[in-house]
């Protein structure tokens, strides 16, 4: 009975993980097949960011209030199951809008998109200090990590769909035509094919899609529940071949601190630098590099969410040396982004440099970002999730306001 609990438990929070920011990563993979038709075009990464970090205030408002009540440090369950039906909602409204436009001060927008945009945000930018904290509820500290997995999914599943989806080609046909004299030419025209499956079809499967962690949500209640119940039937319950060592009290809450500084920036590079540079670095490379960087970026994620069940970082100076390599990789994206001439060099090396630091950067902010979750819920059982969820929102925001000024305000990449 206990195997069975903990196997239904690990793939419905995967399962509940799934349902994080698969909406947000569904639209961002969809990015290259939209900055050809909105009026944004290559800008409209950083509005999407934007409306994403500034719906984030929610979040810490949110935060601010449940830091004060001990229940909700542990999830909110009718909040959790609103939000889950209004991502469904969003994804939906965003399939039927994202190619209807709005003149504001003389220039054309895509204000619908962005509204459907903005909707998304909520439940993804509270899942942080909503979703996250609910598997505190649950003894075995591994769930934490498989709640990473999850995360990391909602990022490839869309990322999958997108490449069986592929993108707008170019090709030269050659067709025999007979001119006005009778006599037959090969003509060479160019023509556009299209994706296998269009952005609306894209949109409305992944709002379907996206009802899944629902059901996987109200089995882990039931789950809880019996949980409990064997908790109070046997006091050895968890037994020790079933949960980890879960509190660490060795952790000082001057490292607690750190730690949670730390996942801040991971926070803010994984949720807005990141995705407001990508397009920059990709933009003269055309959009086949670009749909591939995106892709790339969004789709490593889960594979490095298994580093924790096999590499533990047990240290904070490992912390440091991986985070300093995150850095690196990310400088890669900012040179691109910033000097045009890389861009420019259609060696194969300077694309595979270019996707080689984009498979590292999301691969190394997902592990570690998997890790110091874990290692947080190991010092705090009740609330270290909680505190985990919110500064990941706190250093998204800065992240967000940080691009705003950067790419809106001063144009460093405007060349």
């Amino acid at each position: 009975m206990n195997n069975i609990l903990l196997i239904i438990s690990y793939l419905c929070v995967i399962t509940f993980g799934l349902g994080t920011w698969l909406s947000i990563n569904s639209l961002y993979t969809q990015l290259p097949l939209l900055v050809d038709k909105l009026p944004e075009s290559w800008n409209f990464a950083t509005y999407m960011v934007t409306v994403l970090q500034g719906v984030c205030i929610i979040s810490i408002i949110y935060a601010y209030f449940a830091s004060k009540s001990s229940k909700l440090k542990q999830g909110n369950i009718p909040a959790t199951i609103l939000l889950i039906l209004l991502n469904a909602g969003a994804i939906l409204l965003a399939a039927f809008v994202y190619s209807e436009t709005v003149i504001i001060g003389g220039e054309e927008h895509s204000l619908y998109l962005l509204i459907a945009i903005a909707l998304m945000s909520i439940p993804c930018t509270l899942s942080d200090v909503i979703y996250l904290p609910f598997i505190s509820r649950f003894r075995n500290n591994n769930l934490v990590i498989a709640f990473f997995l999850g995360m990391g999914l909602s990022a490839f599943v869309p990322s999958i769909a997108t490449f069986v989806q592929g993108t707008y080609t170019l090709q030269n046909v050659t067709r025999l035509v007979t001119g006005p004299d009778g006599i037959e030419r090969n003509v060479t025209e160019l023509i556009t094919e299209d994706p296998l499956f269009n952005v609306e079809e894209f949109l409305i499967g992944i709002s379907l899609l996206s009802l899944l962690p629902l059901v996987a949500f109200i089995i882990l209640l039931i789950v809880h529940k019996k949980e409990e119940a064997l908790k109070e039937k046997s006091p050895d319950w968890p037994h020790p071949g079933i949960t980890s060592r879960y509190i660490d009290n060795s952790l000082s809450r001057g490292k607690f601190f750190t730690y949670l500084i730390l996942v801040s920036f991971i926070g803010a590079l994984q949720n807005s630098l990141v995705p407001c540079v990508i397009p920059y670095s990709t933009s003269r490379f055309g959009t086949d590099i670009y749909h591939l960087a995106n892709t790339l970026f969004v789709m490593t994620n889960p594979f490095f969410c298994f580093f924790p069940f096999i590499f533990k970082i047990r240290k904070f100076i490992y912390h440091i040396l991986i985070f300093i390599v995150t850095l690196l990789s990310f400088t890669v994206l900012v040179i691109y982004a910033y000097i045009p001439t890389y861009q420019n060099n259609n060696e194969w090396w300077s694309k595979t440099i270019l996707c080689t630091a984009t498979i590292i950067l999301s691969g190394f902010l997902s592990w570690q970002k998997a890790a110091v979750g874990e290692t947080l819920r190991k010092a705090s059982e009740k609330s270290g999730l909680f505190w985990c969820g919110t500064f990941i929102q706190i250093g998204s925001c800065i992240g967000a306001i940080t691009m705003i000024l950067l790419t809106n305000v001063f144009h460093i990449f405007g060349n």
